[in-house]
């Protein structure tokens, strides 16, 4: 058999052994050589590789919506059950990177369903058993309740995109069912105290002073760390915002992708710790973090946070939930409610409006707990 690859560029339409039906062929992403007149050895050419091993003789039929559909069945037959997933997990809704981490999920799930030699190549042939297996594997591998529910609630999404919403919503597929309820939605960290701060502050100022300057601007712009680690590229401009008011635009490594609007607490502090880390950005040639990629820089300052003291409860992550409780208290001396603060410092933070219970659920866990019990 002889394969045709598609990728030169050459004019199809002028050879005068393909006729228009072997172009539509060619246009569904198939290779085809013309035997005679009727009929045709097809093999299919998808994800730029050659599927030479599985190949069969295609009679032509006089309706050719049907010969589409036969063919587009057969492109699906070569697809594995690893790949059908992934393509669903991509075409659901969301943000970047909430489809980044369900198609993450659709590979594990593919890859749990080959290493059990469970041979299905369709989301129609998905059982509960496989289901209940996965969350069971994934369960004695240490992962904890909350990452599980989010796991199958990636998982319902997949079902629904394939039209099986019924199978989806079932009993059997509950988190009850499959033992993973009950998992508390409370933030895991709490706000560092300052004199706690201080002393960490002291101790990168030791060990490295590029983590330090990222730490004070997590601290004071309440940022995520990737975000406080890229905001190399927008230092000089937040300095020309802080000129004219208290908000800065945060656009570089925020979750999905969506810019915002950040109030800062104090304008001087900000300010200075800018300034610090412009200085920072200058001696390592444009980076805060003098490191060549992204994921070596993060991979730093998570470690020397770790080694002065950033660990459990107080992780670098607890230094957003410090600018978080002293945003709701500002915004509470300038009159307003409790419900608009909270409302407000979800915007700070980069979630919606809609998250005010959010923030005093997570990030201001210990003053819920206070308020309770006054």
């Amino acid at each position: 058999m002889i394969f045709y690859n598609l990728t030169p560029q050459k004019s199809l339409s002028k050879s005068p052994q393909i006729n228009e039906w072997s172009l539509n062929l060619l246009r569904l992403g198939f290779l085809a050589k013309r035997q005679d007149a009727k009929r045709l050895t097809v093999s299919p050419y998808l994800n730029n590789r050659f599927y030479s091993a599985q190949s069969f003789e295609f009679v032509k039929s006089k309706n050719s919506r049907q010969s589409k559909h036969d063919l587009l069945k057969f492109r699906r037959s070569t697809m594995s059950i690893r790949e059908v997933l992934a393509k669903l997990a991509f075409r659901a809704d969301g943000s970047f990177k909430t489809v980044h981490d369900r198609q993450n999920v659709a590979s594990r799930l593919g890859d749990y369903l080959r290493m059990n030699n469970i041979q299905i190549k369709e989301v129609q042939h998905l059982k509960t058993a496989h289901i209940v297996g996965y969350i069971s594997s994934r369960k004695d591998s240490g992962i904890g309740l909350r990452t599980l529910q989010n796991e199958m609630s990636s998982i319902r999404v997949m079902l629904k995109e394939a039209n099986r919403e019924q199978f989806a919503k079932s009993e059997n597929l509950s988190n009850k069912m499959l033992g993973i309820s009950g998992a508390s939605r409370d933030g895991t960290h709490l706000a560092m105290p300052e004199s706690m701060f201080s002393n960490i502050c002291n101790q990168l100022k030791e060990v490295d002073l590029d983590v330090h300057s990222c730490a004070l601007l997590q601290r004071h712009l309440g940022l995520r760390a990737e975000e406080a680690i890229q905001g190399c590229k927008s230092l000089k401009t937040w300095t020309k915002q802080l000129e004219k008011g208290d908000v800065v635009r945060v656009i570089f490594g925020t979750k999905g992708g969506r810019a915002r609007d950040t109030r800062v607490i104090n304008i001087q502090t900000a300010k200075e710790v800018i300034a610090l880390a412009l200085t920072r950005m200058k001696n390592n040639g444009g980076k805060i973090i003098n490191k060549a990629d992204l994921k070596s820089a993060m991979n730093r300052y998570h470690y020397v946070m770790r080694k002065c003291g950033c660990v459990g409860e107080y992780a670098s992550h607890s230094l957003r939930y410090t600018y978080a409780d002293e945003r709701v208290d500002a915004y509470l001396l300038q009159n307003f409610t409790l419900q608009e603060s909270e409302g407000m410092t979800s915007l700070d933070l980069g979630h919606g409006d809609g998250r005010g219970r959010y923030i005093r659920q997570v990030y201001r866990k210990n003053k819920a707990i206070c308020q309770k019990a006054t």
